[in-house]
């Protein structure tokens, strides 16, 4: 009897042993070349020996920020951590005055998997909801880039980290983000109803978590469970496409032609040859959208040839050959003439590919924008929605002599959501609520609350309901919240120094969705697409 009871006791205290050994490793799970620890900085993770991600962090705060109601922080201190018998999943769990938190990782040989798990208590004000799932040291991520895809895999982001540190979201959000560098593919990507995007927390002001993040949030609401999933995996870099050319391919049957004088003949032989292009060039102070064009230009022809080309500013009237003539420098330089983007103003444009140059141009700038994706489409790239592109690969790129002089059909196009590389018209380019005697401080694309201020509801409310929106019922909708006023001759006649700045502005505008009848000289006609 004595002898069984040493050996329960012997086998009890070697339990207990394996138990300890197994949860020694100080908050910290294993599988293949993954390791997750928990600190005061959040969850670890670290590849091969290498830390990838140095912490996370998951807050719900009160309404204005006023406080915290749950974060890890919080759960650390008031809560308690368990891991799995397996040695794979870390949990931590506790449960606060304001809600409950249950977050876990689990790790496997492909990656980890982290889940949260928030339940607020009934009658609980909620302010906004921070969640950085995943921190990278700014080294890490040096020099590299970010993907942002969809849930099918298709590309609707991209950002380059630059060496210069900023302050939030560098790109869209999306449900896989996938940070490049020139050792690994750091791939994360979510299954839930909810979306990541890169966020730039390099400043001084974040401390011990400055880096990039991968940001978020929950949908928490009182009173019930929220559960969102994220994961993380690590893949090794690809390799780099070989640094193809770009060459202008010249017409043949020009050389093919009778040449009449040496001049001819000179400029003949001259452009028979392929020419390889070197740089994109604008003219000094050049606009935000003509550089919007031409940074474009360089990321997409990197993209497809493996080559960047470098951006420079001519200020001279001659350009060298082998380059891409963005924005007012062609006309400048005399590549494109007035007369031809007269014939397609005002968001129409010019592409002109000959005598080893391309060159690019709108009427006015947003053309020039128009007219990079419009010859980028001509090298295979296709914009099928906002988020939907195909951007092919070649190495080799051959750019044939050509000449295209595009006007949209349209005066107006805009459709939601709007996406300048499918050529719809910019929210602030359709109506500038400032321009249009509106209160400082309206935003900028919202034509239609400017209303408001074009036919007060309070001036002409009562006098003149038939100036306002009618329903099939019969029935007016309330001016005072309904601004969707009916825009007619009626209205414009009492005050028609009250739409003197529509015919002052320029580019702008007012459109509104039920035109009653032809709006006055100056106005942009609407035509949606």
């Amino acid at each position: 009897m004595c002898i069984s009871r040493i050996f329960l006791s012997l086998a009890f205290i070697a339990v207990c042993l394996m138990a300890w050994a197994e949860n020694d490793s100080g908050n910290q799970v294993c599988a293949g070349d993954y390791t997750v620890s928990l600190t005061n900085a959040g969850l670890v993770i670290t590849h091969k020996g290498a830390i990838i991600s140095f912490g996370s962090a998951l807050t719900v705060f009160s309404p204005g920020y006023k406080g915290r109601l749950v974060s890890i922080e919080d759960a650390q201190r008031e809560g308690y951590i368990s891991i799995s018998r397996g040695g794979r999943t870390l949990t931590l769990e506790a449960g606060l005055p304001q809600g409950n938190l249950i977050y876990s990782a689990t790790v496997s040989e492909s990656g980890v998997s982290v889940t949260a798990r928030v339940t607020m208590k009934e009658g609980v004000s909620i302010g906004p909801v921070e969640c950085s799932w995943f921190q990278f040291a700014p080294e890490l991520v040096k020099g590299g880039s970010i993907d942002v895809q969809n849930k099918e895999g298709i590309l609707i982001g991209t950002a380059s980290v630059t060496d210069a540190p900023g302050c939030g979201g560098i790109s869209r959000p999306g449900d896989v983000l996938i940070v490049k560098s020139s050792s690994r593919k750091i791939i994360i990507s979510t299954d839930s109803h909810f979306q990541v995007y890169p966020f730039d927390a390099r400043l001084e002001k974040y401390g011990n978590q400055r880096g990039i993040w991968a940001f978020g949030s929950m949908p928490v609401k009182p009173g019930s469970e929220c559960v969102v999933s994220i994961e993380l995996a690590i893949k090794p870099s690809e390799s780099r496409l070989p640094e193809g050319n770009i060459l202008i391919v010249p017409d043949r049957s020009v050389a093919k032609s009778f040449v009449c004088n040496w001049r001819s003949a000179l400029k003949n032989l001259i452009s028979n040859h392929n020419t390889e292009i070197t740089s994109v060039a604008l003219a000094p102070k050049a606009s935000e959208r003509e550089r919007l064009a031409a940074e474009d230009i360089v990321s997409y022809l990197a993209r497809i040839s493996g080559k960047k080309l470098e951006i420079m500013e001519v200020s001279d009237k001659t350009v060298p050959m082998g380059v891409i003539v963005v924005g007012r420098l062609a006309i400048e330089t005399g590549l494109i003439n007035q007369q031809e983007l007269n014939d397609v103003q005002r968001d129409g444009y010019v592409i002109k590919v000959a005598q080893g140059r391309v060159a690019i141009c709108g009427w006015r700038d947003l053309g020039t924008v128009y007219g990079a994706y419009a010859f980028l489409s001509q090298l295979g790239v296709r914009f099928y929605a906002s988020d939907c592109e195909v951007v092919p690969r070649f190495g080799n790129l051959r750019i044939k002599e050509q000449r295209l002089c595009v006007k949209p059909f349209y005066e107006f196009r805009w459709v939601r959501p709007w996406s300048l590389k499918l050529g719809h018209t910019p929210l602030d380019d359709c109506v500038s609520p400032t321009k249009l005697v509106a209160p400082q401080g309206v935003n900028q694309g919202d034509g239609f609350h400017a209303q408001q201020s074009l036919v007060p509801c309070q001036e002409y409310g009562e006098k003149h309901p038939e100036y306002f929106a009618l329903q099939k019922d019969g029935k007016r909708l309330n001016p005072k919240f309904h601004t969707h006023e009916v825009i007619s001759k009626l209205a414009l006649k009492p005050h028609p120094a009250r739409w003197a700045p529509l015919q002052r502005r320029g580019p702008y505008g007012l459109v509104s969705n039920s035109l009653q009848s032809p709006p006055p000289e100056g106005w942009r006609k609407p035509g949606w697409v």
